[in-house]
Protein backbone atom coordinates (compact mmCIF):
# COMPACT_ATOMS: atom_id res chain seq x y z
CA UNK A 1 0.00 0.00 0.00
CA UNK A 2 1.37 2.97 -1.41
CA UNK A 3 0.25 7.21 -1.15
CA UNK A 4 1.24 8.49 -4.76
CA UNK A 5 2.04 11.47 -3.25
CA UNK A 6 5.30 11.16 -1.43
CA UNK A 7 4.77 13.92 1.01
CA UNK A 8 2.27 11.50 2.50
CA UNK A 9 3.09 8.44 5.19
CA UNK A 10 1.52 5.66 5.89
CA UNK A 11 1.52 4.60 9.59
CA UNK A 12 0.12 2.68 12.66
CA UNK A 13 -1.17 -0.21 10.54
CA UNK A 14 -3.51 -1.73 13.14
CA UNK A 15 -4.84 -5.33 11.84
CA UNK A 16 -7.91 -6.53 13.61
CA UNK A 17 -10.02 -9.77 13.51
CA UNK A 18 -13.31 -8.72 14.56
CA UNK A 19 -16.11 -10.93 16.26
CA UNK A 20 -17.84 -12.01 13.27
CA UNK A 21 -14.15 -13.28 12.08
CA UNK A 22 -13.84 -10.76 9.46
CA UNK A 23 -10.13 -9.52 8.90
CA UNK A 24 -9.96 -5.80 8.86
CA UNK A 25 -6.85 -3.45 8.29
CA UNK A 26 -6.81 -0.27 9.95
CA UNK A 27 -3.85 2.63 9.49
CA UNK A 28 -3.32 6.17 9.54
CA UNK A 29 -2.47 8.98 6.86
CA UNK A 30 -0.54 12.00 7.40
CA UNK A 31 1.09 15.02 5.57
CA UNK A 32 5.11 14.31 6.23
CA UNK A 33 5.13 13.34 9.92
CA UNK A 34 2.08 14.76 11.62
CA UNK A 35 0.06 17.57 10.17
CA UNK A 36 -2.21 18.22 12.62
CA UNK A 37 -5.22 16.11 10.91
CA UNK A 38 -4.18 13.06 9.46
CA UNK A 39 -6.90 10.47 9.00
CA UNK A 40 -7.73 7.19 9.81
CA UNK A 41 -8.69 4.45 6.97
CA UNK A 42 -9.12 0.90 6.09
CA UNK A 43 -9.51 -2.17 4.06
CA UNK A 44 -11.32 -5.23 4.87
CA UNK A 45 -10.23 -8.69 3.28
CA UNK A 46 -13.34 -10.11 1.33
CA UNK A 47 -12.85 -13.43 -0.94
CA UNK A 48 -9.16 -13.03 -0.92
CA UNK A 49 -8.81 -9.96 -1.76
CA UNK A 50 -8.50 -6.42 0.05
CA UNK A 51 -11.74 -4.24 -0.26
CA UNK A 52 -11.00 -0.48 -1.74
CA UNK A 53 -10.16 1.85 1.01
CA UNK A 54 -12.54 3.92 3.01
CA UNK A 55 -11.77 6.80 4.80
CA UNK A 56 -12.98 6.70 9.10
CA UNK A 57 -12.29 9.90 10.59
CA UNK A 58 -9.43 12.62 10.97
CA UNK A 59 -6.71 11.61 13.57
CA UNK A 60 -4.82 8.69 14.88
CA UNK A 61 -5.92 5.37 15.72
CA UNK A 62 -2.42 3.00 16.56
CA UNK A 63 -4.81 0.23 18.80
CA UNK A 64 -7.60 -2.21 17.84
CA UNK A 65 -11.30 -1.51 18.01
CA UNK A 66 -14.06 -2.96 20.13
CA UNK A 67 -17.35 -4.56 19.66
CA UNK A 68 -19.69 -3.05 22.36
CA UNK A 69 -22.61 -5.26 23.68
CA UNK A 70 -25.08 -3.24 20.87
CA UNK A 71 -22.99 -4.77 18.23
CA UNK A 72 -21.32 -1.35 17.72
CA UNK A 73 -17.78 -1.06 16.55
CA UNK A 74 -16.01 1.51 19.07
CA UNK A 75 -12.83 2.95 17.71
CA UNK A 76 -10.40 5.05 20.00
CA UNK A 77 -9.15 7.56 17.57
CA UNK A 78 -7.17 10.54 18.70
CA UNK A 79 -6.06 13.98 16.97
CA UNK A 80 -2.73 14.94 18.32
CA UNK A 81 -3.53 18.80 17.65
CA UNK A 82 -0.97 19.62 20.57
CA UNK A 83 1.55 17.32 19.17
CA UNK A 84 3.92 20.27 17.58
CA UNK A 85 1.35 19.32 14.80
CA UNK A 86 2.85 20.39 10.73
CA UNK A 87 0.95 21.75 8.11
CA UNK A 88 -1.84 20.01 6.77
CA UNK A 89 -2.76 21.62 3.38
CA UNK A 90 -6.68 21.57 4.77
CA UNK A 91 -5.30 23.47 7.65
CA UNK A 92 -3.61 26.03 6.30
CA UNK A 93 -6.77 27.29 4.71
CA UNK A 94 -8.43 28.24 8.25
CA UNK A 95 -9.90 24.77 8.98
CA UNK A 96 -9.72 23.47 12.42
CA UNK A 97 -10.11 20.09 14.17
CA UNK A 98 -11.12 19.34 17.23
CA UNK A 99 -8.74 17.05 19.04
CA UNK A 100 -11.25 16.36 22.06
CA UNK A 101 -13.12 13.64 19.67
CA UNK A 102 -11.39 10.68 21.01
CA UNK A 103 -14.36 7.72 20.40
CA UNK A 104 -15.80 6.64 17.73
CA UNK A 105 -18.70 3.75 16.80
CA UNK A 106 -19.87 2.31 13.68
CA UNK A 107 -23.59 1.80 14.15
CA UNK A 108 -25.57 -0.90 12.29
CA UNK A 109 -22.77 -3.77 12.27
CA UNK A 110 -25.09 -6.42 11.99
CA UNK A 111 -24.73 -4.45 8.12
CA UNK A 112 -20.74 -4.06 8.05
CA UNK A 113 -20.54 -7.36 5.34
CA UNK A 114 -20.69 -3.97 3.11
CA UNK A 115 -17.69 -2.15 3.92
CA UNK A 116 -18.68 1.32 2.64
CA UNK A 117 -20.69 0.88 6.28
CA UNK A 118 -17.55 2.04 8.00
CA UNK A 119 -17.78 4.99 5.55
CA UNK A 120 -19.70 7.02 7.66
CA UNK A 121 -18.92 6.47 11.45
CA UNK A 122 -21.60 7.94 14.06
CA UNK A 123 -19.37 10.46 16.47
CA UNK A 124 -19.37 8.77 19.73
CA UNK A 125 -18.01 10.90 22.43
CA UNK A 126 -15.25 13.50 23.33
CA UNK A 127 -13.00 12.95 26.04
CA UNK A 128 -12.47 16.62 27.56
CA UNK A 129 -11.34 15.38 30.70
CA UNK A 130 -7.60 14.42 30.09
CA UNK A 131 -5.71 18.55 29.88
CA UNK A 132 -3.55 19.16 27.03
CA UNK A 133 -1.34 19.92 29.34
CA UNK A 134 -0.25 16.30 30.12
CA UNK A 135 -1.45 14.88 26.70
CA UNK A 136 0.76 13.15 24.52
CA UNK A 137 0.73 10.59 21.65
CA UNK A 138 -2.85 9.39 23.71
CA UNK A 139 -2.64 5.48 22.45
CA UNK A 140 -5.96 5.06 24.52
CA UNK A 141 -7.46 1.59 24.32
CA UNK A 142 -11.14 0.94 25.77
CA UNK A 143 -12.89 -2.15 27.16
CA UNK A 144 -16.31 -2.79 28.42
CA UNK A 145 -16.91 -4.15 31.81
CA UNK A 146 -19.59 -6.49 32.76
CA UNK A 147 -22.32 -3.62 33.82
CA UNK A 148 -21.64 -1.85 30.29
CA UNK A 149 -19.69 0.72 31.79
CA UNK A 150 -16.63 1.85 29.42
CA UNK A 151 -12.69 1.58 31.45
CA UNK A 152 -9.96 3.71 29.07
CA UNK A 153 -6.32 3.99 29.78
CA UNK A 154 -4.60 6.73 27.76
CA UNK A 155 -0.83 7.82 27.84
CA UNK A 156 -0.02 10.68 29.17
CA UNK A 157 3.25 12.83 30.28
CA UNK A 158 2.65 11.01 33.64
CA UNK A 159 2.45 7.51 32.33
CA UNK A 160 -0.47 5.38 31.85
CA UNK A 161 -3.61 6.64 33.50
CA UNK A 162 -6.92 5.51 33.81
CA UNK A 163 -10.75 6.94 32.97
CA UNK A 164 -14.20 5.70 33.58
CA UNK A 165 -17.50 6.54 32.08
CA UNK A 166 -20.46 4.73 32.92
CA UNK A 167 -22.48 5.36 29.18
CA UNK A 168 -19.10 5.85 26.89
CA UNK A 169 -20.14 9.40 26.65
CA UNK A 170 -19.26 11.16 29.80
CA UNK A 171 -15.92 10.72 31.04
CA UNK A 172 -13.69 10.88 34.58
CA UNK A 173 -11.15 13.14 35.04
CA UNK A 174 -7.98 10.89 34.86
CA UNK A 175 -6.77 9.06 37.81
CA UNK A 176 -2.85 7.74 38.27
CA UNK A 177 -2.91 3.80 37.14
CA UNK A 178 -2.35 1.70 39.79
CA UNK A 179 0.91 -0.16 38.33
CA UNK A 180 4.26 1.61 37.79
CA UNK A 181 4.51 2.52 33.99
CA UNK A 182 6.07 4.76 31.67
CA UNK A 183 5.34 6.89 28.80
CA UNK A 184 4.52 4.42 26.64
CA UNK A 185 2.15 1.64 24.69
CA UNK A 186 0.09 -1.02 26.50
CA UNK A 187 -2.37 -3.60 25.67
CA UNK A 188 -5.35 -4.52 27.48
CA UNK A 189 -8.63 -6.87 25.96
CA UNK A 190 -11.06 -9.25 27.66
CA UNK A 191 -9.96 -13.07 27.37
CA UNK A 192 -12.57 -16.02 26.58
CA UNK A 193 -12.24 -16.91 30.45
CA UNK A 194 -13.99 -13.21 31.27
CA UNK A 195 -10.55 -11.93 32.96
CA UNK A 196 -8.77 -8.47 31.72
CA UNK A 197 -5.38 -9.32 30.25
CA UNK A 198 -2.93 -6.04 30.39
CA UNK A 199 0.72 -5.98 28.68
CA UNK A 200 2.42 -3.30 30.44
CA UNK A 201 5.84 -1.73 30.66
CA UNK A 202 5.81 -2.59 34.99
CA UNK A 203 8.50 0.19 35.71
CA UNK A 204 9.24 3.57 34.86
CA UNK A 205 11.18 2.67 31.70
CA UNK A 206 10.66 0.79 28.52
CA UNK A 207 11.35 -2.57 30.44
CA UNK A 208 10.10 -5.42 32.75
CA UNK A 209 7.33 -6.05 29.79
CA UNK A 210 4.93 -7.94 31.92
CA UNK A 211 1.29 -9.61 31.51
CA UNK A 212 -1.46 -9.15 34.27
CA UNK A 213 -4.60 -9.88 34.81
CA UNK A 214 -7.78 -8.71 36.37
CA UNK A 215 -10.49 -11.14 37.89
CA UNK A 216 -12.63 -7.82 39.39
CA UNK A 217 -12.85 -5.60 36.34
CA UNK A 218 -9.65 -3.69 36.41
CA UNK A 219 -9.69 -2.97 40.21
CA UNK A 220 -6.71 -4.97 40.87
CA UNK A 221 -4.25 -6.33 39.25
CA UNK A 222 -3.68 -9.77 41.71
CA UNK A 223 -1.72 -11.86 38.88
CA UNK A 224 1.33 -11.45 36.77
CA UNK A 225 4.00 -13.01 34.68
CA UNK A 226 7.27 -11.11 33.35
CA UNK A 227 7.88 -11.72 29.71
CA UNK A 228 10.95 -9.48 29.21
CA UNK A 229 12.76 -7.70 31.59
CA UNK A 230 15.56 -5.94 29.62
CA UNK A 231 15.90 -2.72 28.27
CA UNK A 232 14.40 -1.52 25.37
CA UNK A 233 11.12 -3.67 24.86
CA UNK A 234 8.05 -1.27 24.18
CA UNK A 235 4.69 -1.30 22.26
CA UNK A 236 3.15 -4.98 23.08
CA UNK A 237 -0.02 -5.67 20.97
CA UNK A 238 -1.46 -9.39 21.38
CA UNK A 239 -4.34 -11.65 20.83
CA UNK A 240 -6.09 -15.01 22.27
CA UNK A 241 -5.70 -17.96 19.76
CA UNK A 242 -8.76 -20.43 19.22
CA UNK A 243 -6.82 -22.81 21.73
CA UNK A 244 -6.41 -19.90 24.54
CA UNK A 245 -2.80 -19.62 23.56
CA UNK A 246 -1.68 -15.49 24.17
CA UNK A 247 0.65 -14.92 21.78
CA UNK A 248 2.07 -11.42 22.28
CA UNK A 249 4.25 -9.21 19.40
CA UNK A 250 6.58 -6.05 20.98
CA UNK A 251 9.54 -4.70 19.98
CA UNK A 252 13.21 -4.47 21.10
CA UNK A 253 15.67 -1.59 20.35
CA UNK A 254 13.90 0.14 18.01
CA UNK A 255 16.71 2.76 16.98
CA UNK A 256 19.45 -0.44 17.04
CA UNK A 257 18.87 -3.99 17.25
CA UNK A 258 15.32 -3.47 15.35
CA UNK A 259 13.90 -6.84 16.60
CA UNK A 260 10.54 -7.86 16.29
CA UNK A 261 9.73 -10.55 18.68
CA UNK A 262 6.90 -13.09 19.59
CA UNK A 263 6.20 -14.62 22.54
CA UNK A 264 3.84 -17.26 23.08
CA UNK A 265 2.09 -18.33 25.94
CA UNK A 266 -1.36 -18.72 28.33
CA UNK A 267 -3.71 -17.72 31.09
CA UNK A 268 -2.69 -20.51 33.32
CA UNK A 269 0.85 -19.20 32.72
CA UNK A 270 0.02 -15.90 34.47
CA UNK A 271 -2.23 -17.17 37.48
CA UNK A 272 0.86 -19.17 38.13
CA UNK A 273 3.50 -16.88 37.49
CA UNK A 274 5.28 -20.15 34.95
CA UNK A 275 7.80 -17.81 33.26
CA UNK A 276 9.01 -21.62 31.92
CA UNK A 277 5.72 -21.58 29.39
CA UNK A 278 6.98 -18.68 27.64
CA UNK A 279 7.87 -18.98 24.39
CA UNK A 280 9.95 -16.36 22.11
CA UNK A 281 10.86 -16.36 18.23
CA UNK A 282 12.98 -12.93 16.99
CA UNK A 283 10.79 -12.61 14.10
CA UNK A 284 13.00 -10.13 12.66
CA UNK A 285 15.70 -7.52 13.43
CA UNK A 286 18.48 -5.11 12.33
CA UNK A 287 20.46 -8.18 10.41
CA UNK A 288 17.52 -9.62 8.47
Amino acid sequence: MKNSNENYRLFDPVLWLSNKNELFLFWSNSYEWYDGKAGVWFSKYVNNKWTDIEFIADGVMINKPIVNFKGEIVLPIALWSHVNPGAHPDLEKGKSVDSTKLVYKIDNYPEIWIAKSLKKPKFYSKITTVPDSVRTHDEHMLIQLKDSSYYCLIRTKNGIEELRSNDGMDWSRPDSFSLVSPRSKFFISRLKSGRILLVINNSKKRERLTAFLSEDECVTWSKSLLIDERMGVSYPDAVEGKNGNIILIYDRNRKSDQEIIIARFNESDILNSNYKGITKEIITNFNN
